[in-house]
């Protein structure tokens, strides 16, 4: 059968294959299968060449892409050649310029070495000169140099100052919200619990106190900038103030009178412009300098105390070759010394403590005198030793508005203001209700300093009107009338005490009625005690009131 399909096909062999289930042979011709075969062969050979050519030509490329990276590495390897060779010239020529730099800084160092030297003494020769010129400069001459010198430092710290205090507030600005948003932290919440807020209160106020140091810091450091400055500027002014208030000046336009010499103290009463001093001195240098007082000269700083006090007074003797200090005098409670501008004679009250109010064993006190409680005045002052007198009121202010008249008489029917102006026309003021009761009691613990008929007018010795100042018996230290005649204005509001000590008290800061002192001619003899008071309106005005007054200097 192979044979027969063999030759029925033209001696060409064709494969058989099943076509169908049932084993039909069909024969099909092959040589067209071939010539794609061989077709494709041939293009696969002319592939096989491409890939060949490509492959030589991809050769050919990457060689001379690899002469070109060679190339681009000589030339990478050549340019950073030259930028050593640019670096190294550059660091040639900064050493160069740094060695003509030393050599320059050094002649600058050199010349400001020099130049310093030079500025540390012209200072030297200026203070030299400076110490020259105070040296014939007078106490006024000084003073109005200081005076100069303090203002130009002012003129230069105020707007240095002012600079400061707006730096200050824009930090404070810058903070604000920082410590507002700290302080929200620190407030619980509406929908939170107990819990959560104690849980986060802890960080929140550690953060919160973060901010406040945080703070602070730059505000001391800012204001220690500015105050640094203002230091720097006006270093060599506030030198010359000390120099300036150091120095010691002769005291042009000052009465010096000399006072008595105690032999047995060895110290003699020098009296300044009305002021006590004393100085320590040995009888025989005392004796020699008696005999030549018109040639002494006084000397001071020229810096003022308190009050135009000298400061640090010297009393110089020329021939002798001594210098005496003077030092204030401690005045005894009782001296007395006349107010040039009315003419009345004031004591001097010493400064100390006492139990102001409530007297033990005083059955009349009322309740406005308690609590009974500790009271310093710091410092001693001069009170009128008699009420104020018509004869000064006429003097000072003109006119009388008293009722009772008579020059030696008490002024009364004078409201508060109307006091308060006569005592600021001389010099001084109302006193306080302190200091009215502690010159009262005059070291007295009791209700009253003496026996009332041999100390005051009241109601059963009057007669029913006031009598001439300085017509009974004075208390411990020279004063007049503190009980009995007319009652006294003093500087205070009414007011309540306290039971705690205090130390030169001016009462109440405000208040509808003035306190009253002393009692008057036409007072019961159970209100004439030392802690009694009593109040009216600042307006008020009748003839059982009148008043004196204090001052802190005389001069």
């Amino acid at each position: 059968m192979r044979q027969k399909v063999i030759e029925a096909s033209g001696n060409r062999q064709v494969p058989w294959s099943a076509t169908s289930v049932v084993g039909t042979f069909v024969f099909r011709d092959l040589s067209e299968a071939k010539r794609k075969a061989e077709e494709e062969a041939a293009r696969i050979e002319k592939e096989l060449k491409d890939l060949e050519a490509k492959k030589q030509a991809a050769v050919g490329l990457e060689a001379q892409r690899q002469q070109e990276r060679e190339a681009e590495a000589v030339r990478q390897r050549l340019r950073l050649q030259q930028l050593e060779q640019e670096r190294l010239a550059a660091e040639e020529a900064r050493r160069a310029e740094l060695s003509k730099l030393k050599e320059s800084l050094g002649r600058r160092t050199e010349e400001e070495t020099r130049l310093a030297e030079l500025r540390k003494r012209v200072e030297r020769e200026r203070i030299e000169v400076a110490r020259a010129t105070r040296a014939g400069m007078t106490l006024s001459q000084a003073r109005a140099a200081l005076a100069a010198v303090e203002a130009k430092i002012a003129e230069i710290r105020k707007p240095l100052e002012a600079e400061k205090a707006q730096a200050l507030a824009r930090l404070e600005g810058d903070y604000k919200a920082l410590r507002e948003a700290a302080a929200r932290q620190l407030q619980r919440g509406e929908f939170e619990t107990t819990a959560a807020f104690e849980a986060r209160k802890g960080k929140a106020e550690q953060e919160r106190q973060a901010v406040e140091r945080k703070y602070e810091g730059e505000r001391v450091a800012l204001a220690a900038r500015y105050d640094g400055v203002a230091k720097e500027q006006t270093r060599t002014l506030e030198a010359e103030r000390d120099e300036l208030s150091r120095g010691s000046y002769l005291a042009d336009g000052l009465q010096v009178a000399f006072g008595q010499y105690d032999a047995d103290k060895g110290k003699w009463r020098v009296v300044v412009n009305g002021e006590d001093y004393e100085m320590a001195i040995a009888p025989e240098a005392a004796q020699a300098l008696s005999t030549r007082r018109s040639e002494a000269r006084l000397e001071a700083r020229s810096a003022v105390g308190a009050e135009g006090a000298l400061m640090d007074p010297v009393l110089v003797d020329p021939a002798g070759g001594g210098r005496f200090a003077l030092k204030p005098r401690v005045r005894e409670a009782g001296e007395t010394k006349v107010n040039p501008r009315d003419g009345l004679t004031y004591v001097w009250i010493p400064p100390g403590s006492f139990t102001m109010g409530f007297s033990a064993g005083d059955s009349g006190c009322d309740s406005d005198e308690k609590p009974a409680h500790r009271v310093t005045l710091s410092k001693g002052y001069w009170m009128g030793q008699t009420e104020v007198t018509q004869a000064a009121w006429t003097k000072v202010l003109g006119g009388n508005p008293s009722r009772f008249k008579g020059a030696d008489l008490p002024v009364e029917s004078v409201d508060w203001n109307q006091a308060q102006k006569y005592c600021k026309e001389t010099g001084g003021r109302l006193p306080t209700e302190a200091e009215w009761e502690y010159a009262a009691r005059a070291g007295s613990r009791g209700a009253s300093y003496g026996e009332l008929n041999d100390i005051a007018w009241y109601d059963s010795n009057s007669d029913s009107k006031t009598h001439a100042v300085k017509g009974k018996q004075p208390n411990g230290w020279g004063l007049y009338d503190m009980l009995g005649n007319v009652w006294e204005w003093v500087q205070d509001w009414h007011g309540s005490y306290s039971n705690s000590e205090t130390t030169d008290p001016t009462g109440p800061s405000s208040g509808s009625m003035k306190g009253r002192r002393g009692g008057s001619w036409v007072i019961d003899s159970g209100y004439l005690r030392v802690s009694g008071r009593s109040n009216d309106p600042p307006g008020n005005r009748f003839d059982g009131i009148g008043f004196r007054c204090v001052r802190e200097a005389i001069p």
